[in-house]
């Protein structure tokens, strides 16, 4: 693992994010950064608690994601970016459900 990937400090390029997000989906993916608390969906990262709606948790994650705002920084983006990934193609299709208690680790390939 490279210290860059753990750590929040990183470049703005786009290399650095994309690097970041495939560290945090394999995190996210074997269950290591939980998204939910107390049994219901929430983003790991800002801490906000959604429904049990999957769309606005997508929304919010790709939105922050993609966001050109400067008020969230590189780390943050990749993070949001690679959670929102980790909804669509795990937890949308079924891999991963979304309520539930957060055990884990679960894997996925």
């Amino acid at each position: 693992m490279n210290d860059q990937e753990d750590s929040d400090d990183i470049g703005s390029d786009k290399e650095d994010r994309d690097r970041k997000s495939r560290f945090v989906l394999k995190k996210l993916k074997t269950g290591q950064i939980p998204f939910r608390r107390d049994g219901k969906p929430n983003c790991p990262f800002c801490g906000r608690v959604f429904p049990k709606d999957i769309e606005s948790l997508i929304q919010h994650a790709t939105g922050v994601g993609k966001g050109s705002a400067h008020k969230h920084k590189a780390a943050s983006k990749a993070k949001h970016a690679a959670f929102g990934k980790f909804l669509r193609d795990y937890v949308k299709t079924g891999l991963i459900p979304l309520v539930g208690p957060a055990v884990g680790p679960h894997v996925v390939h």
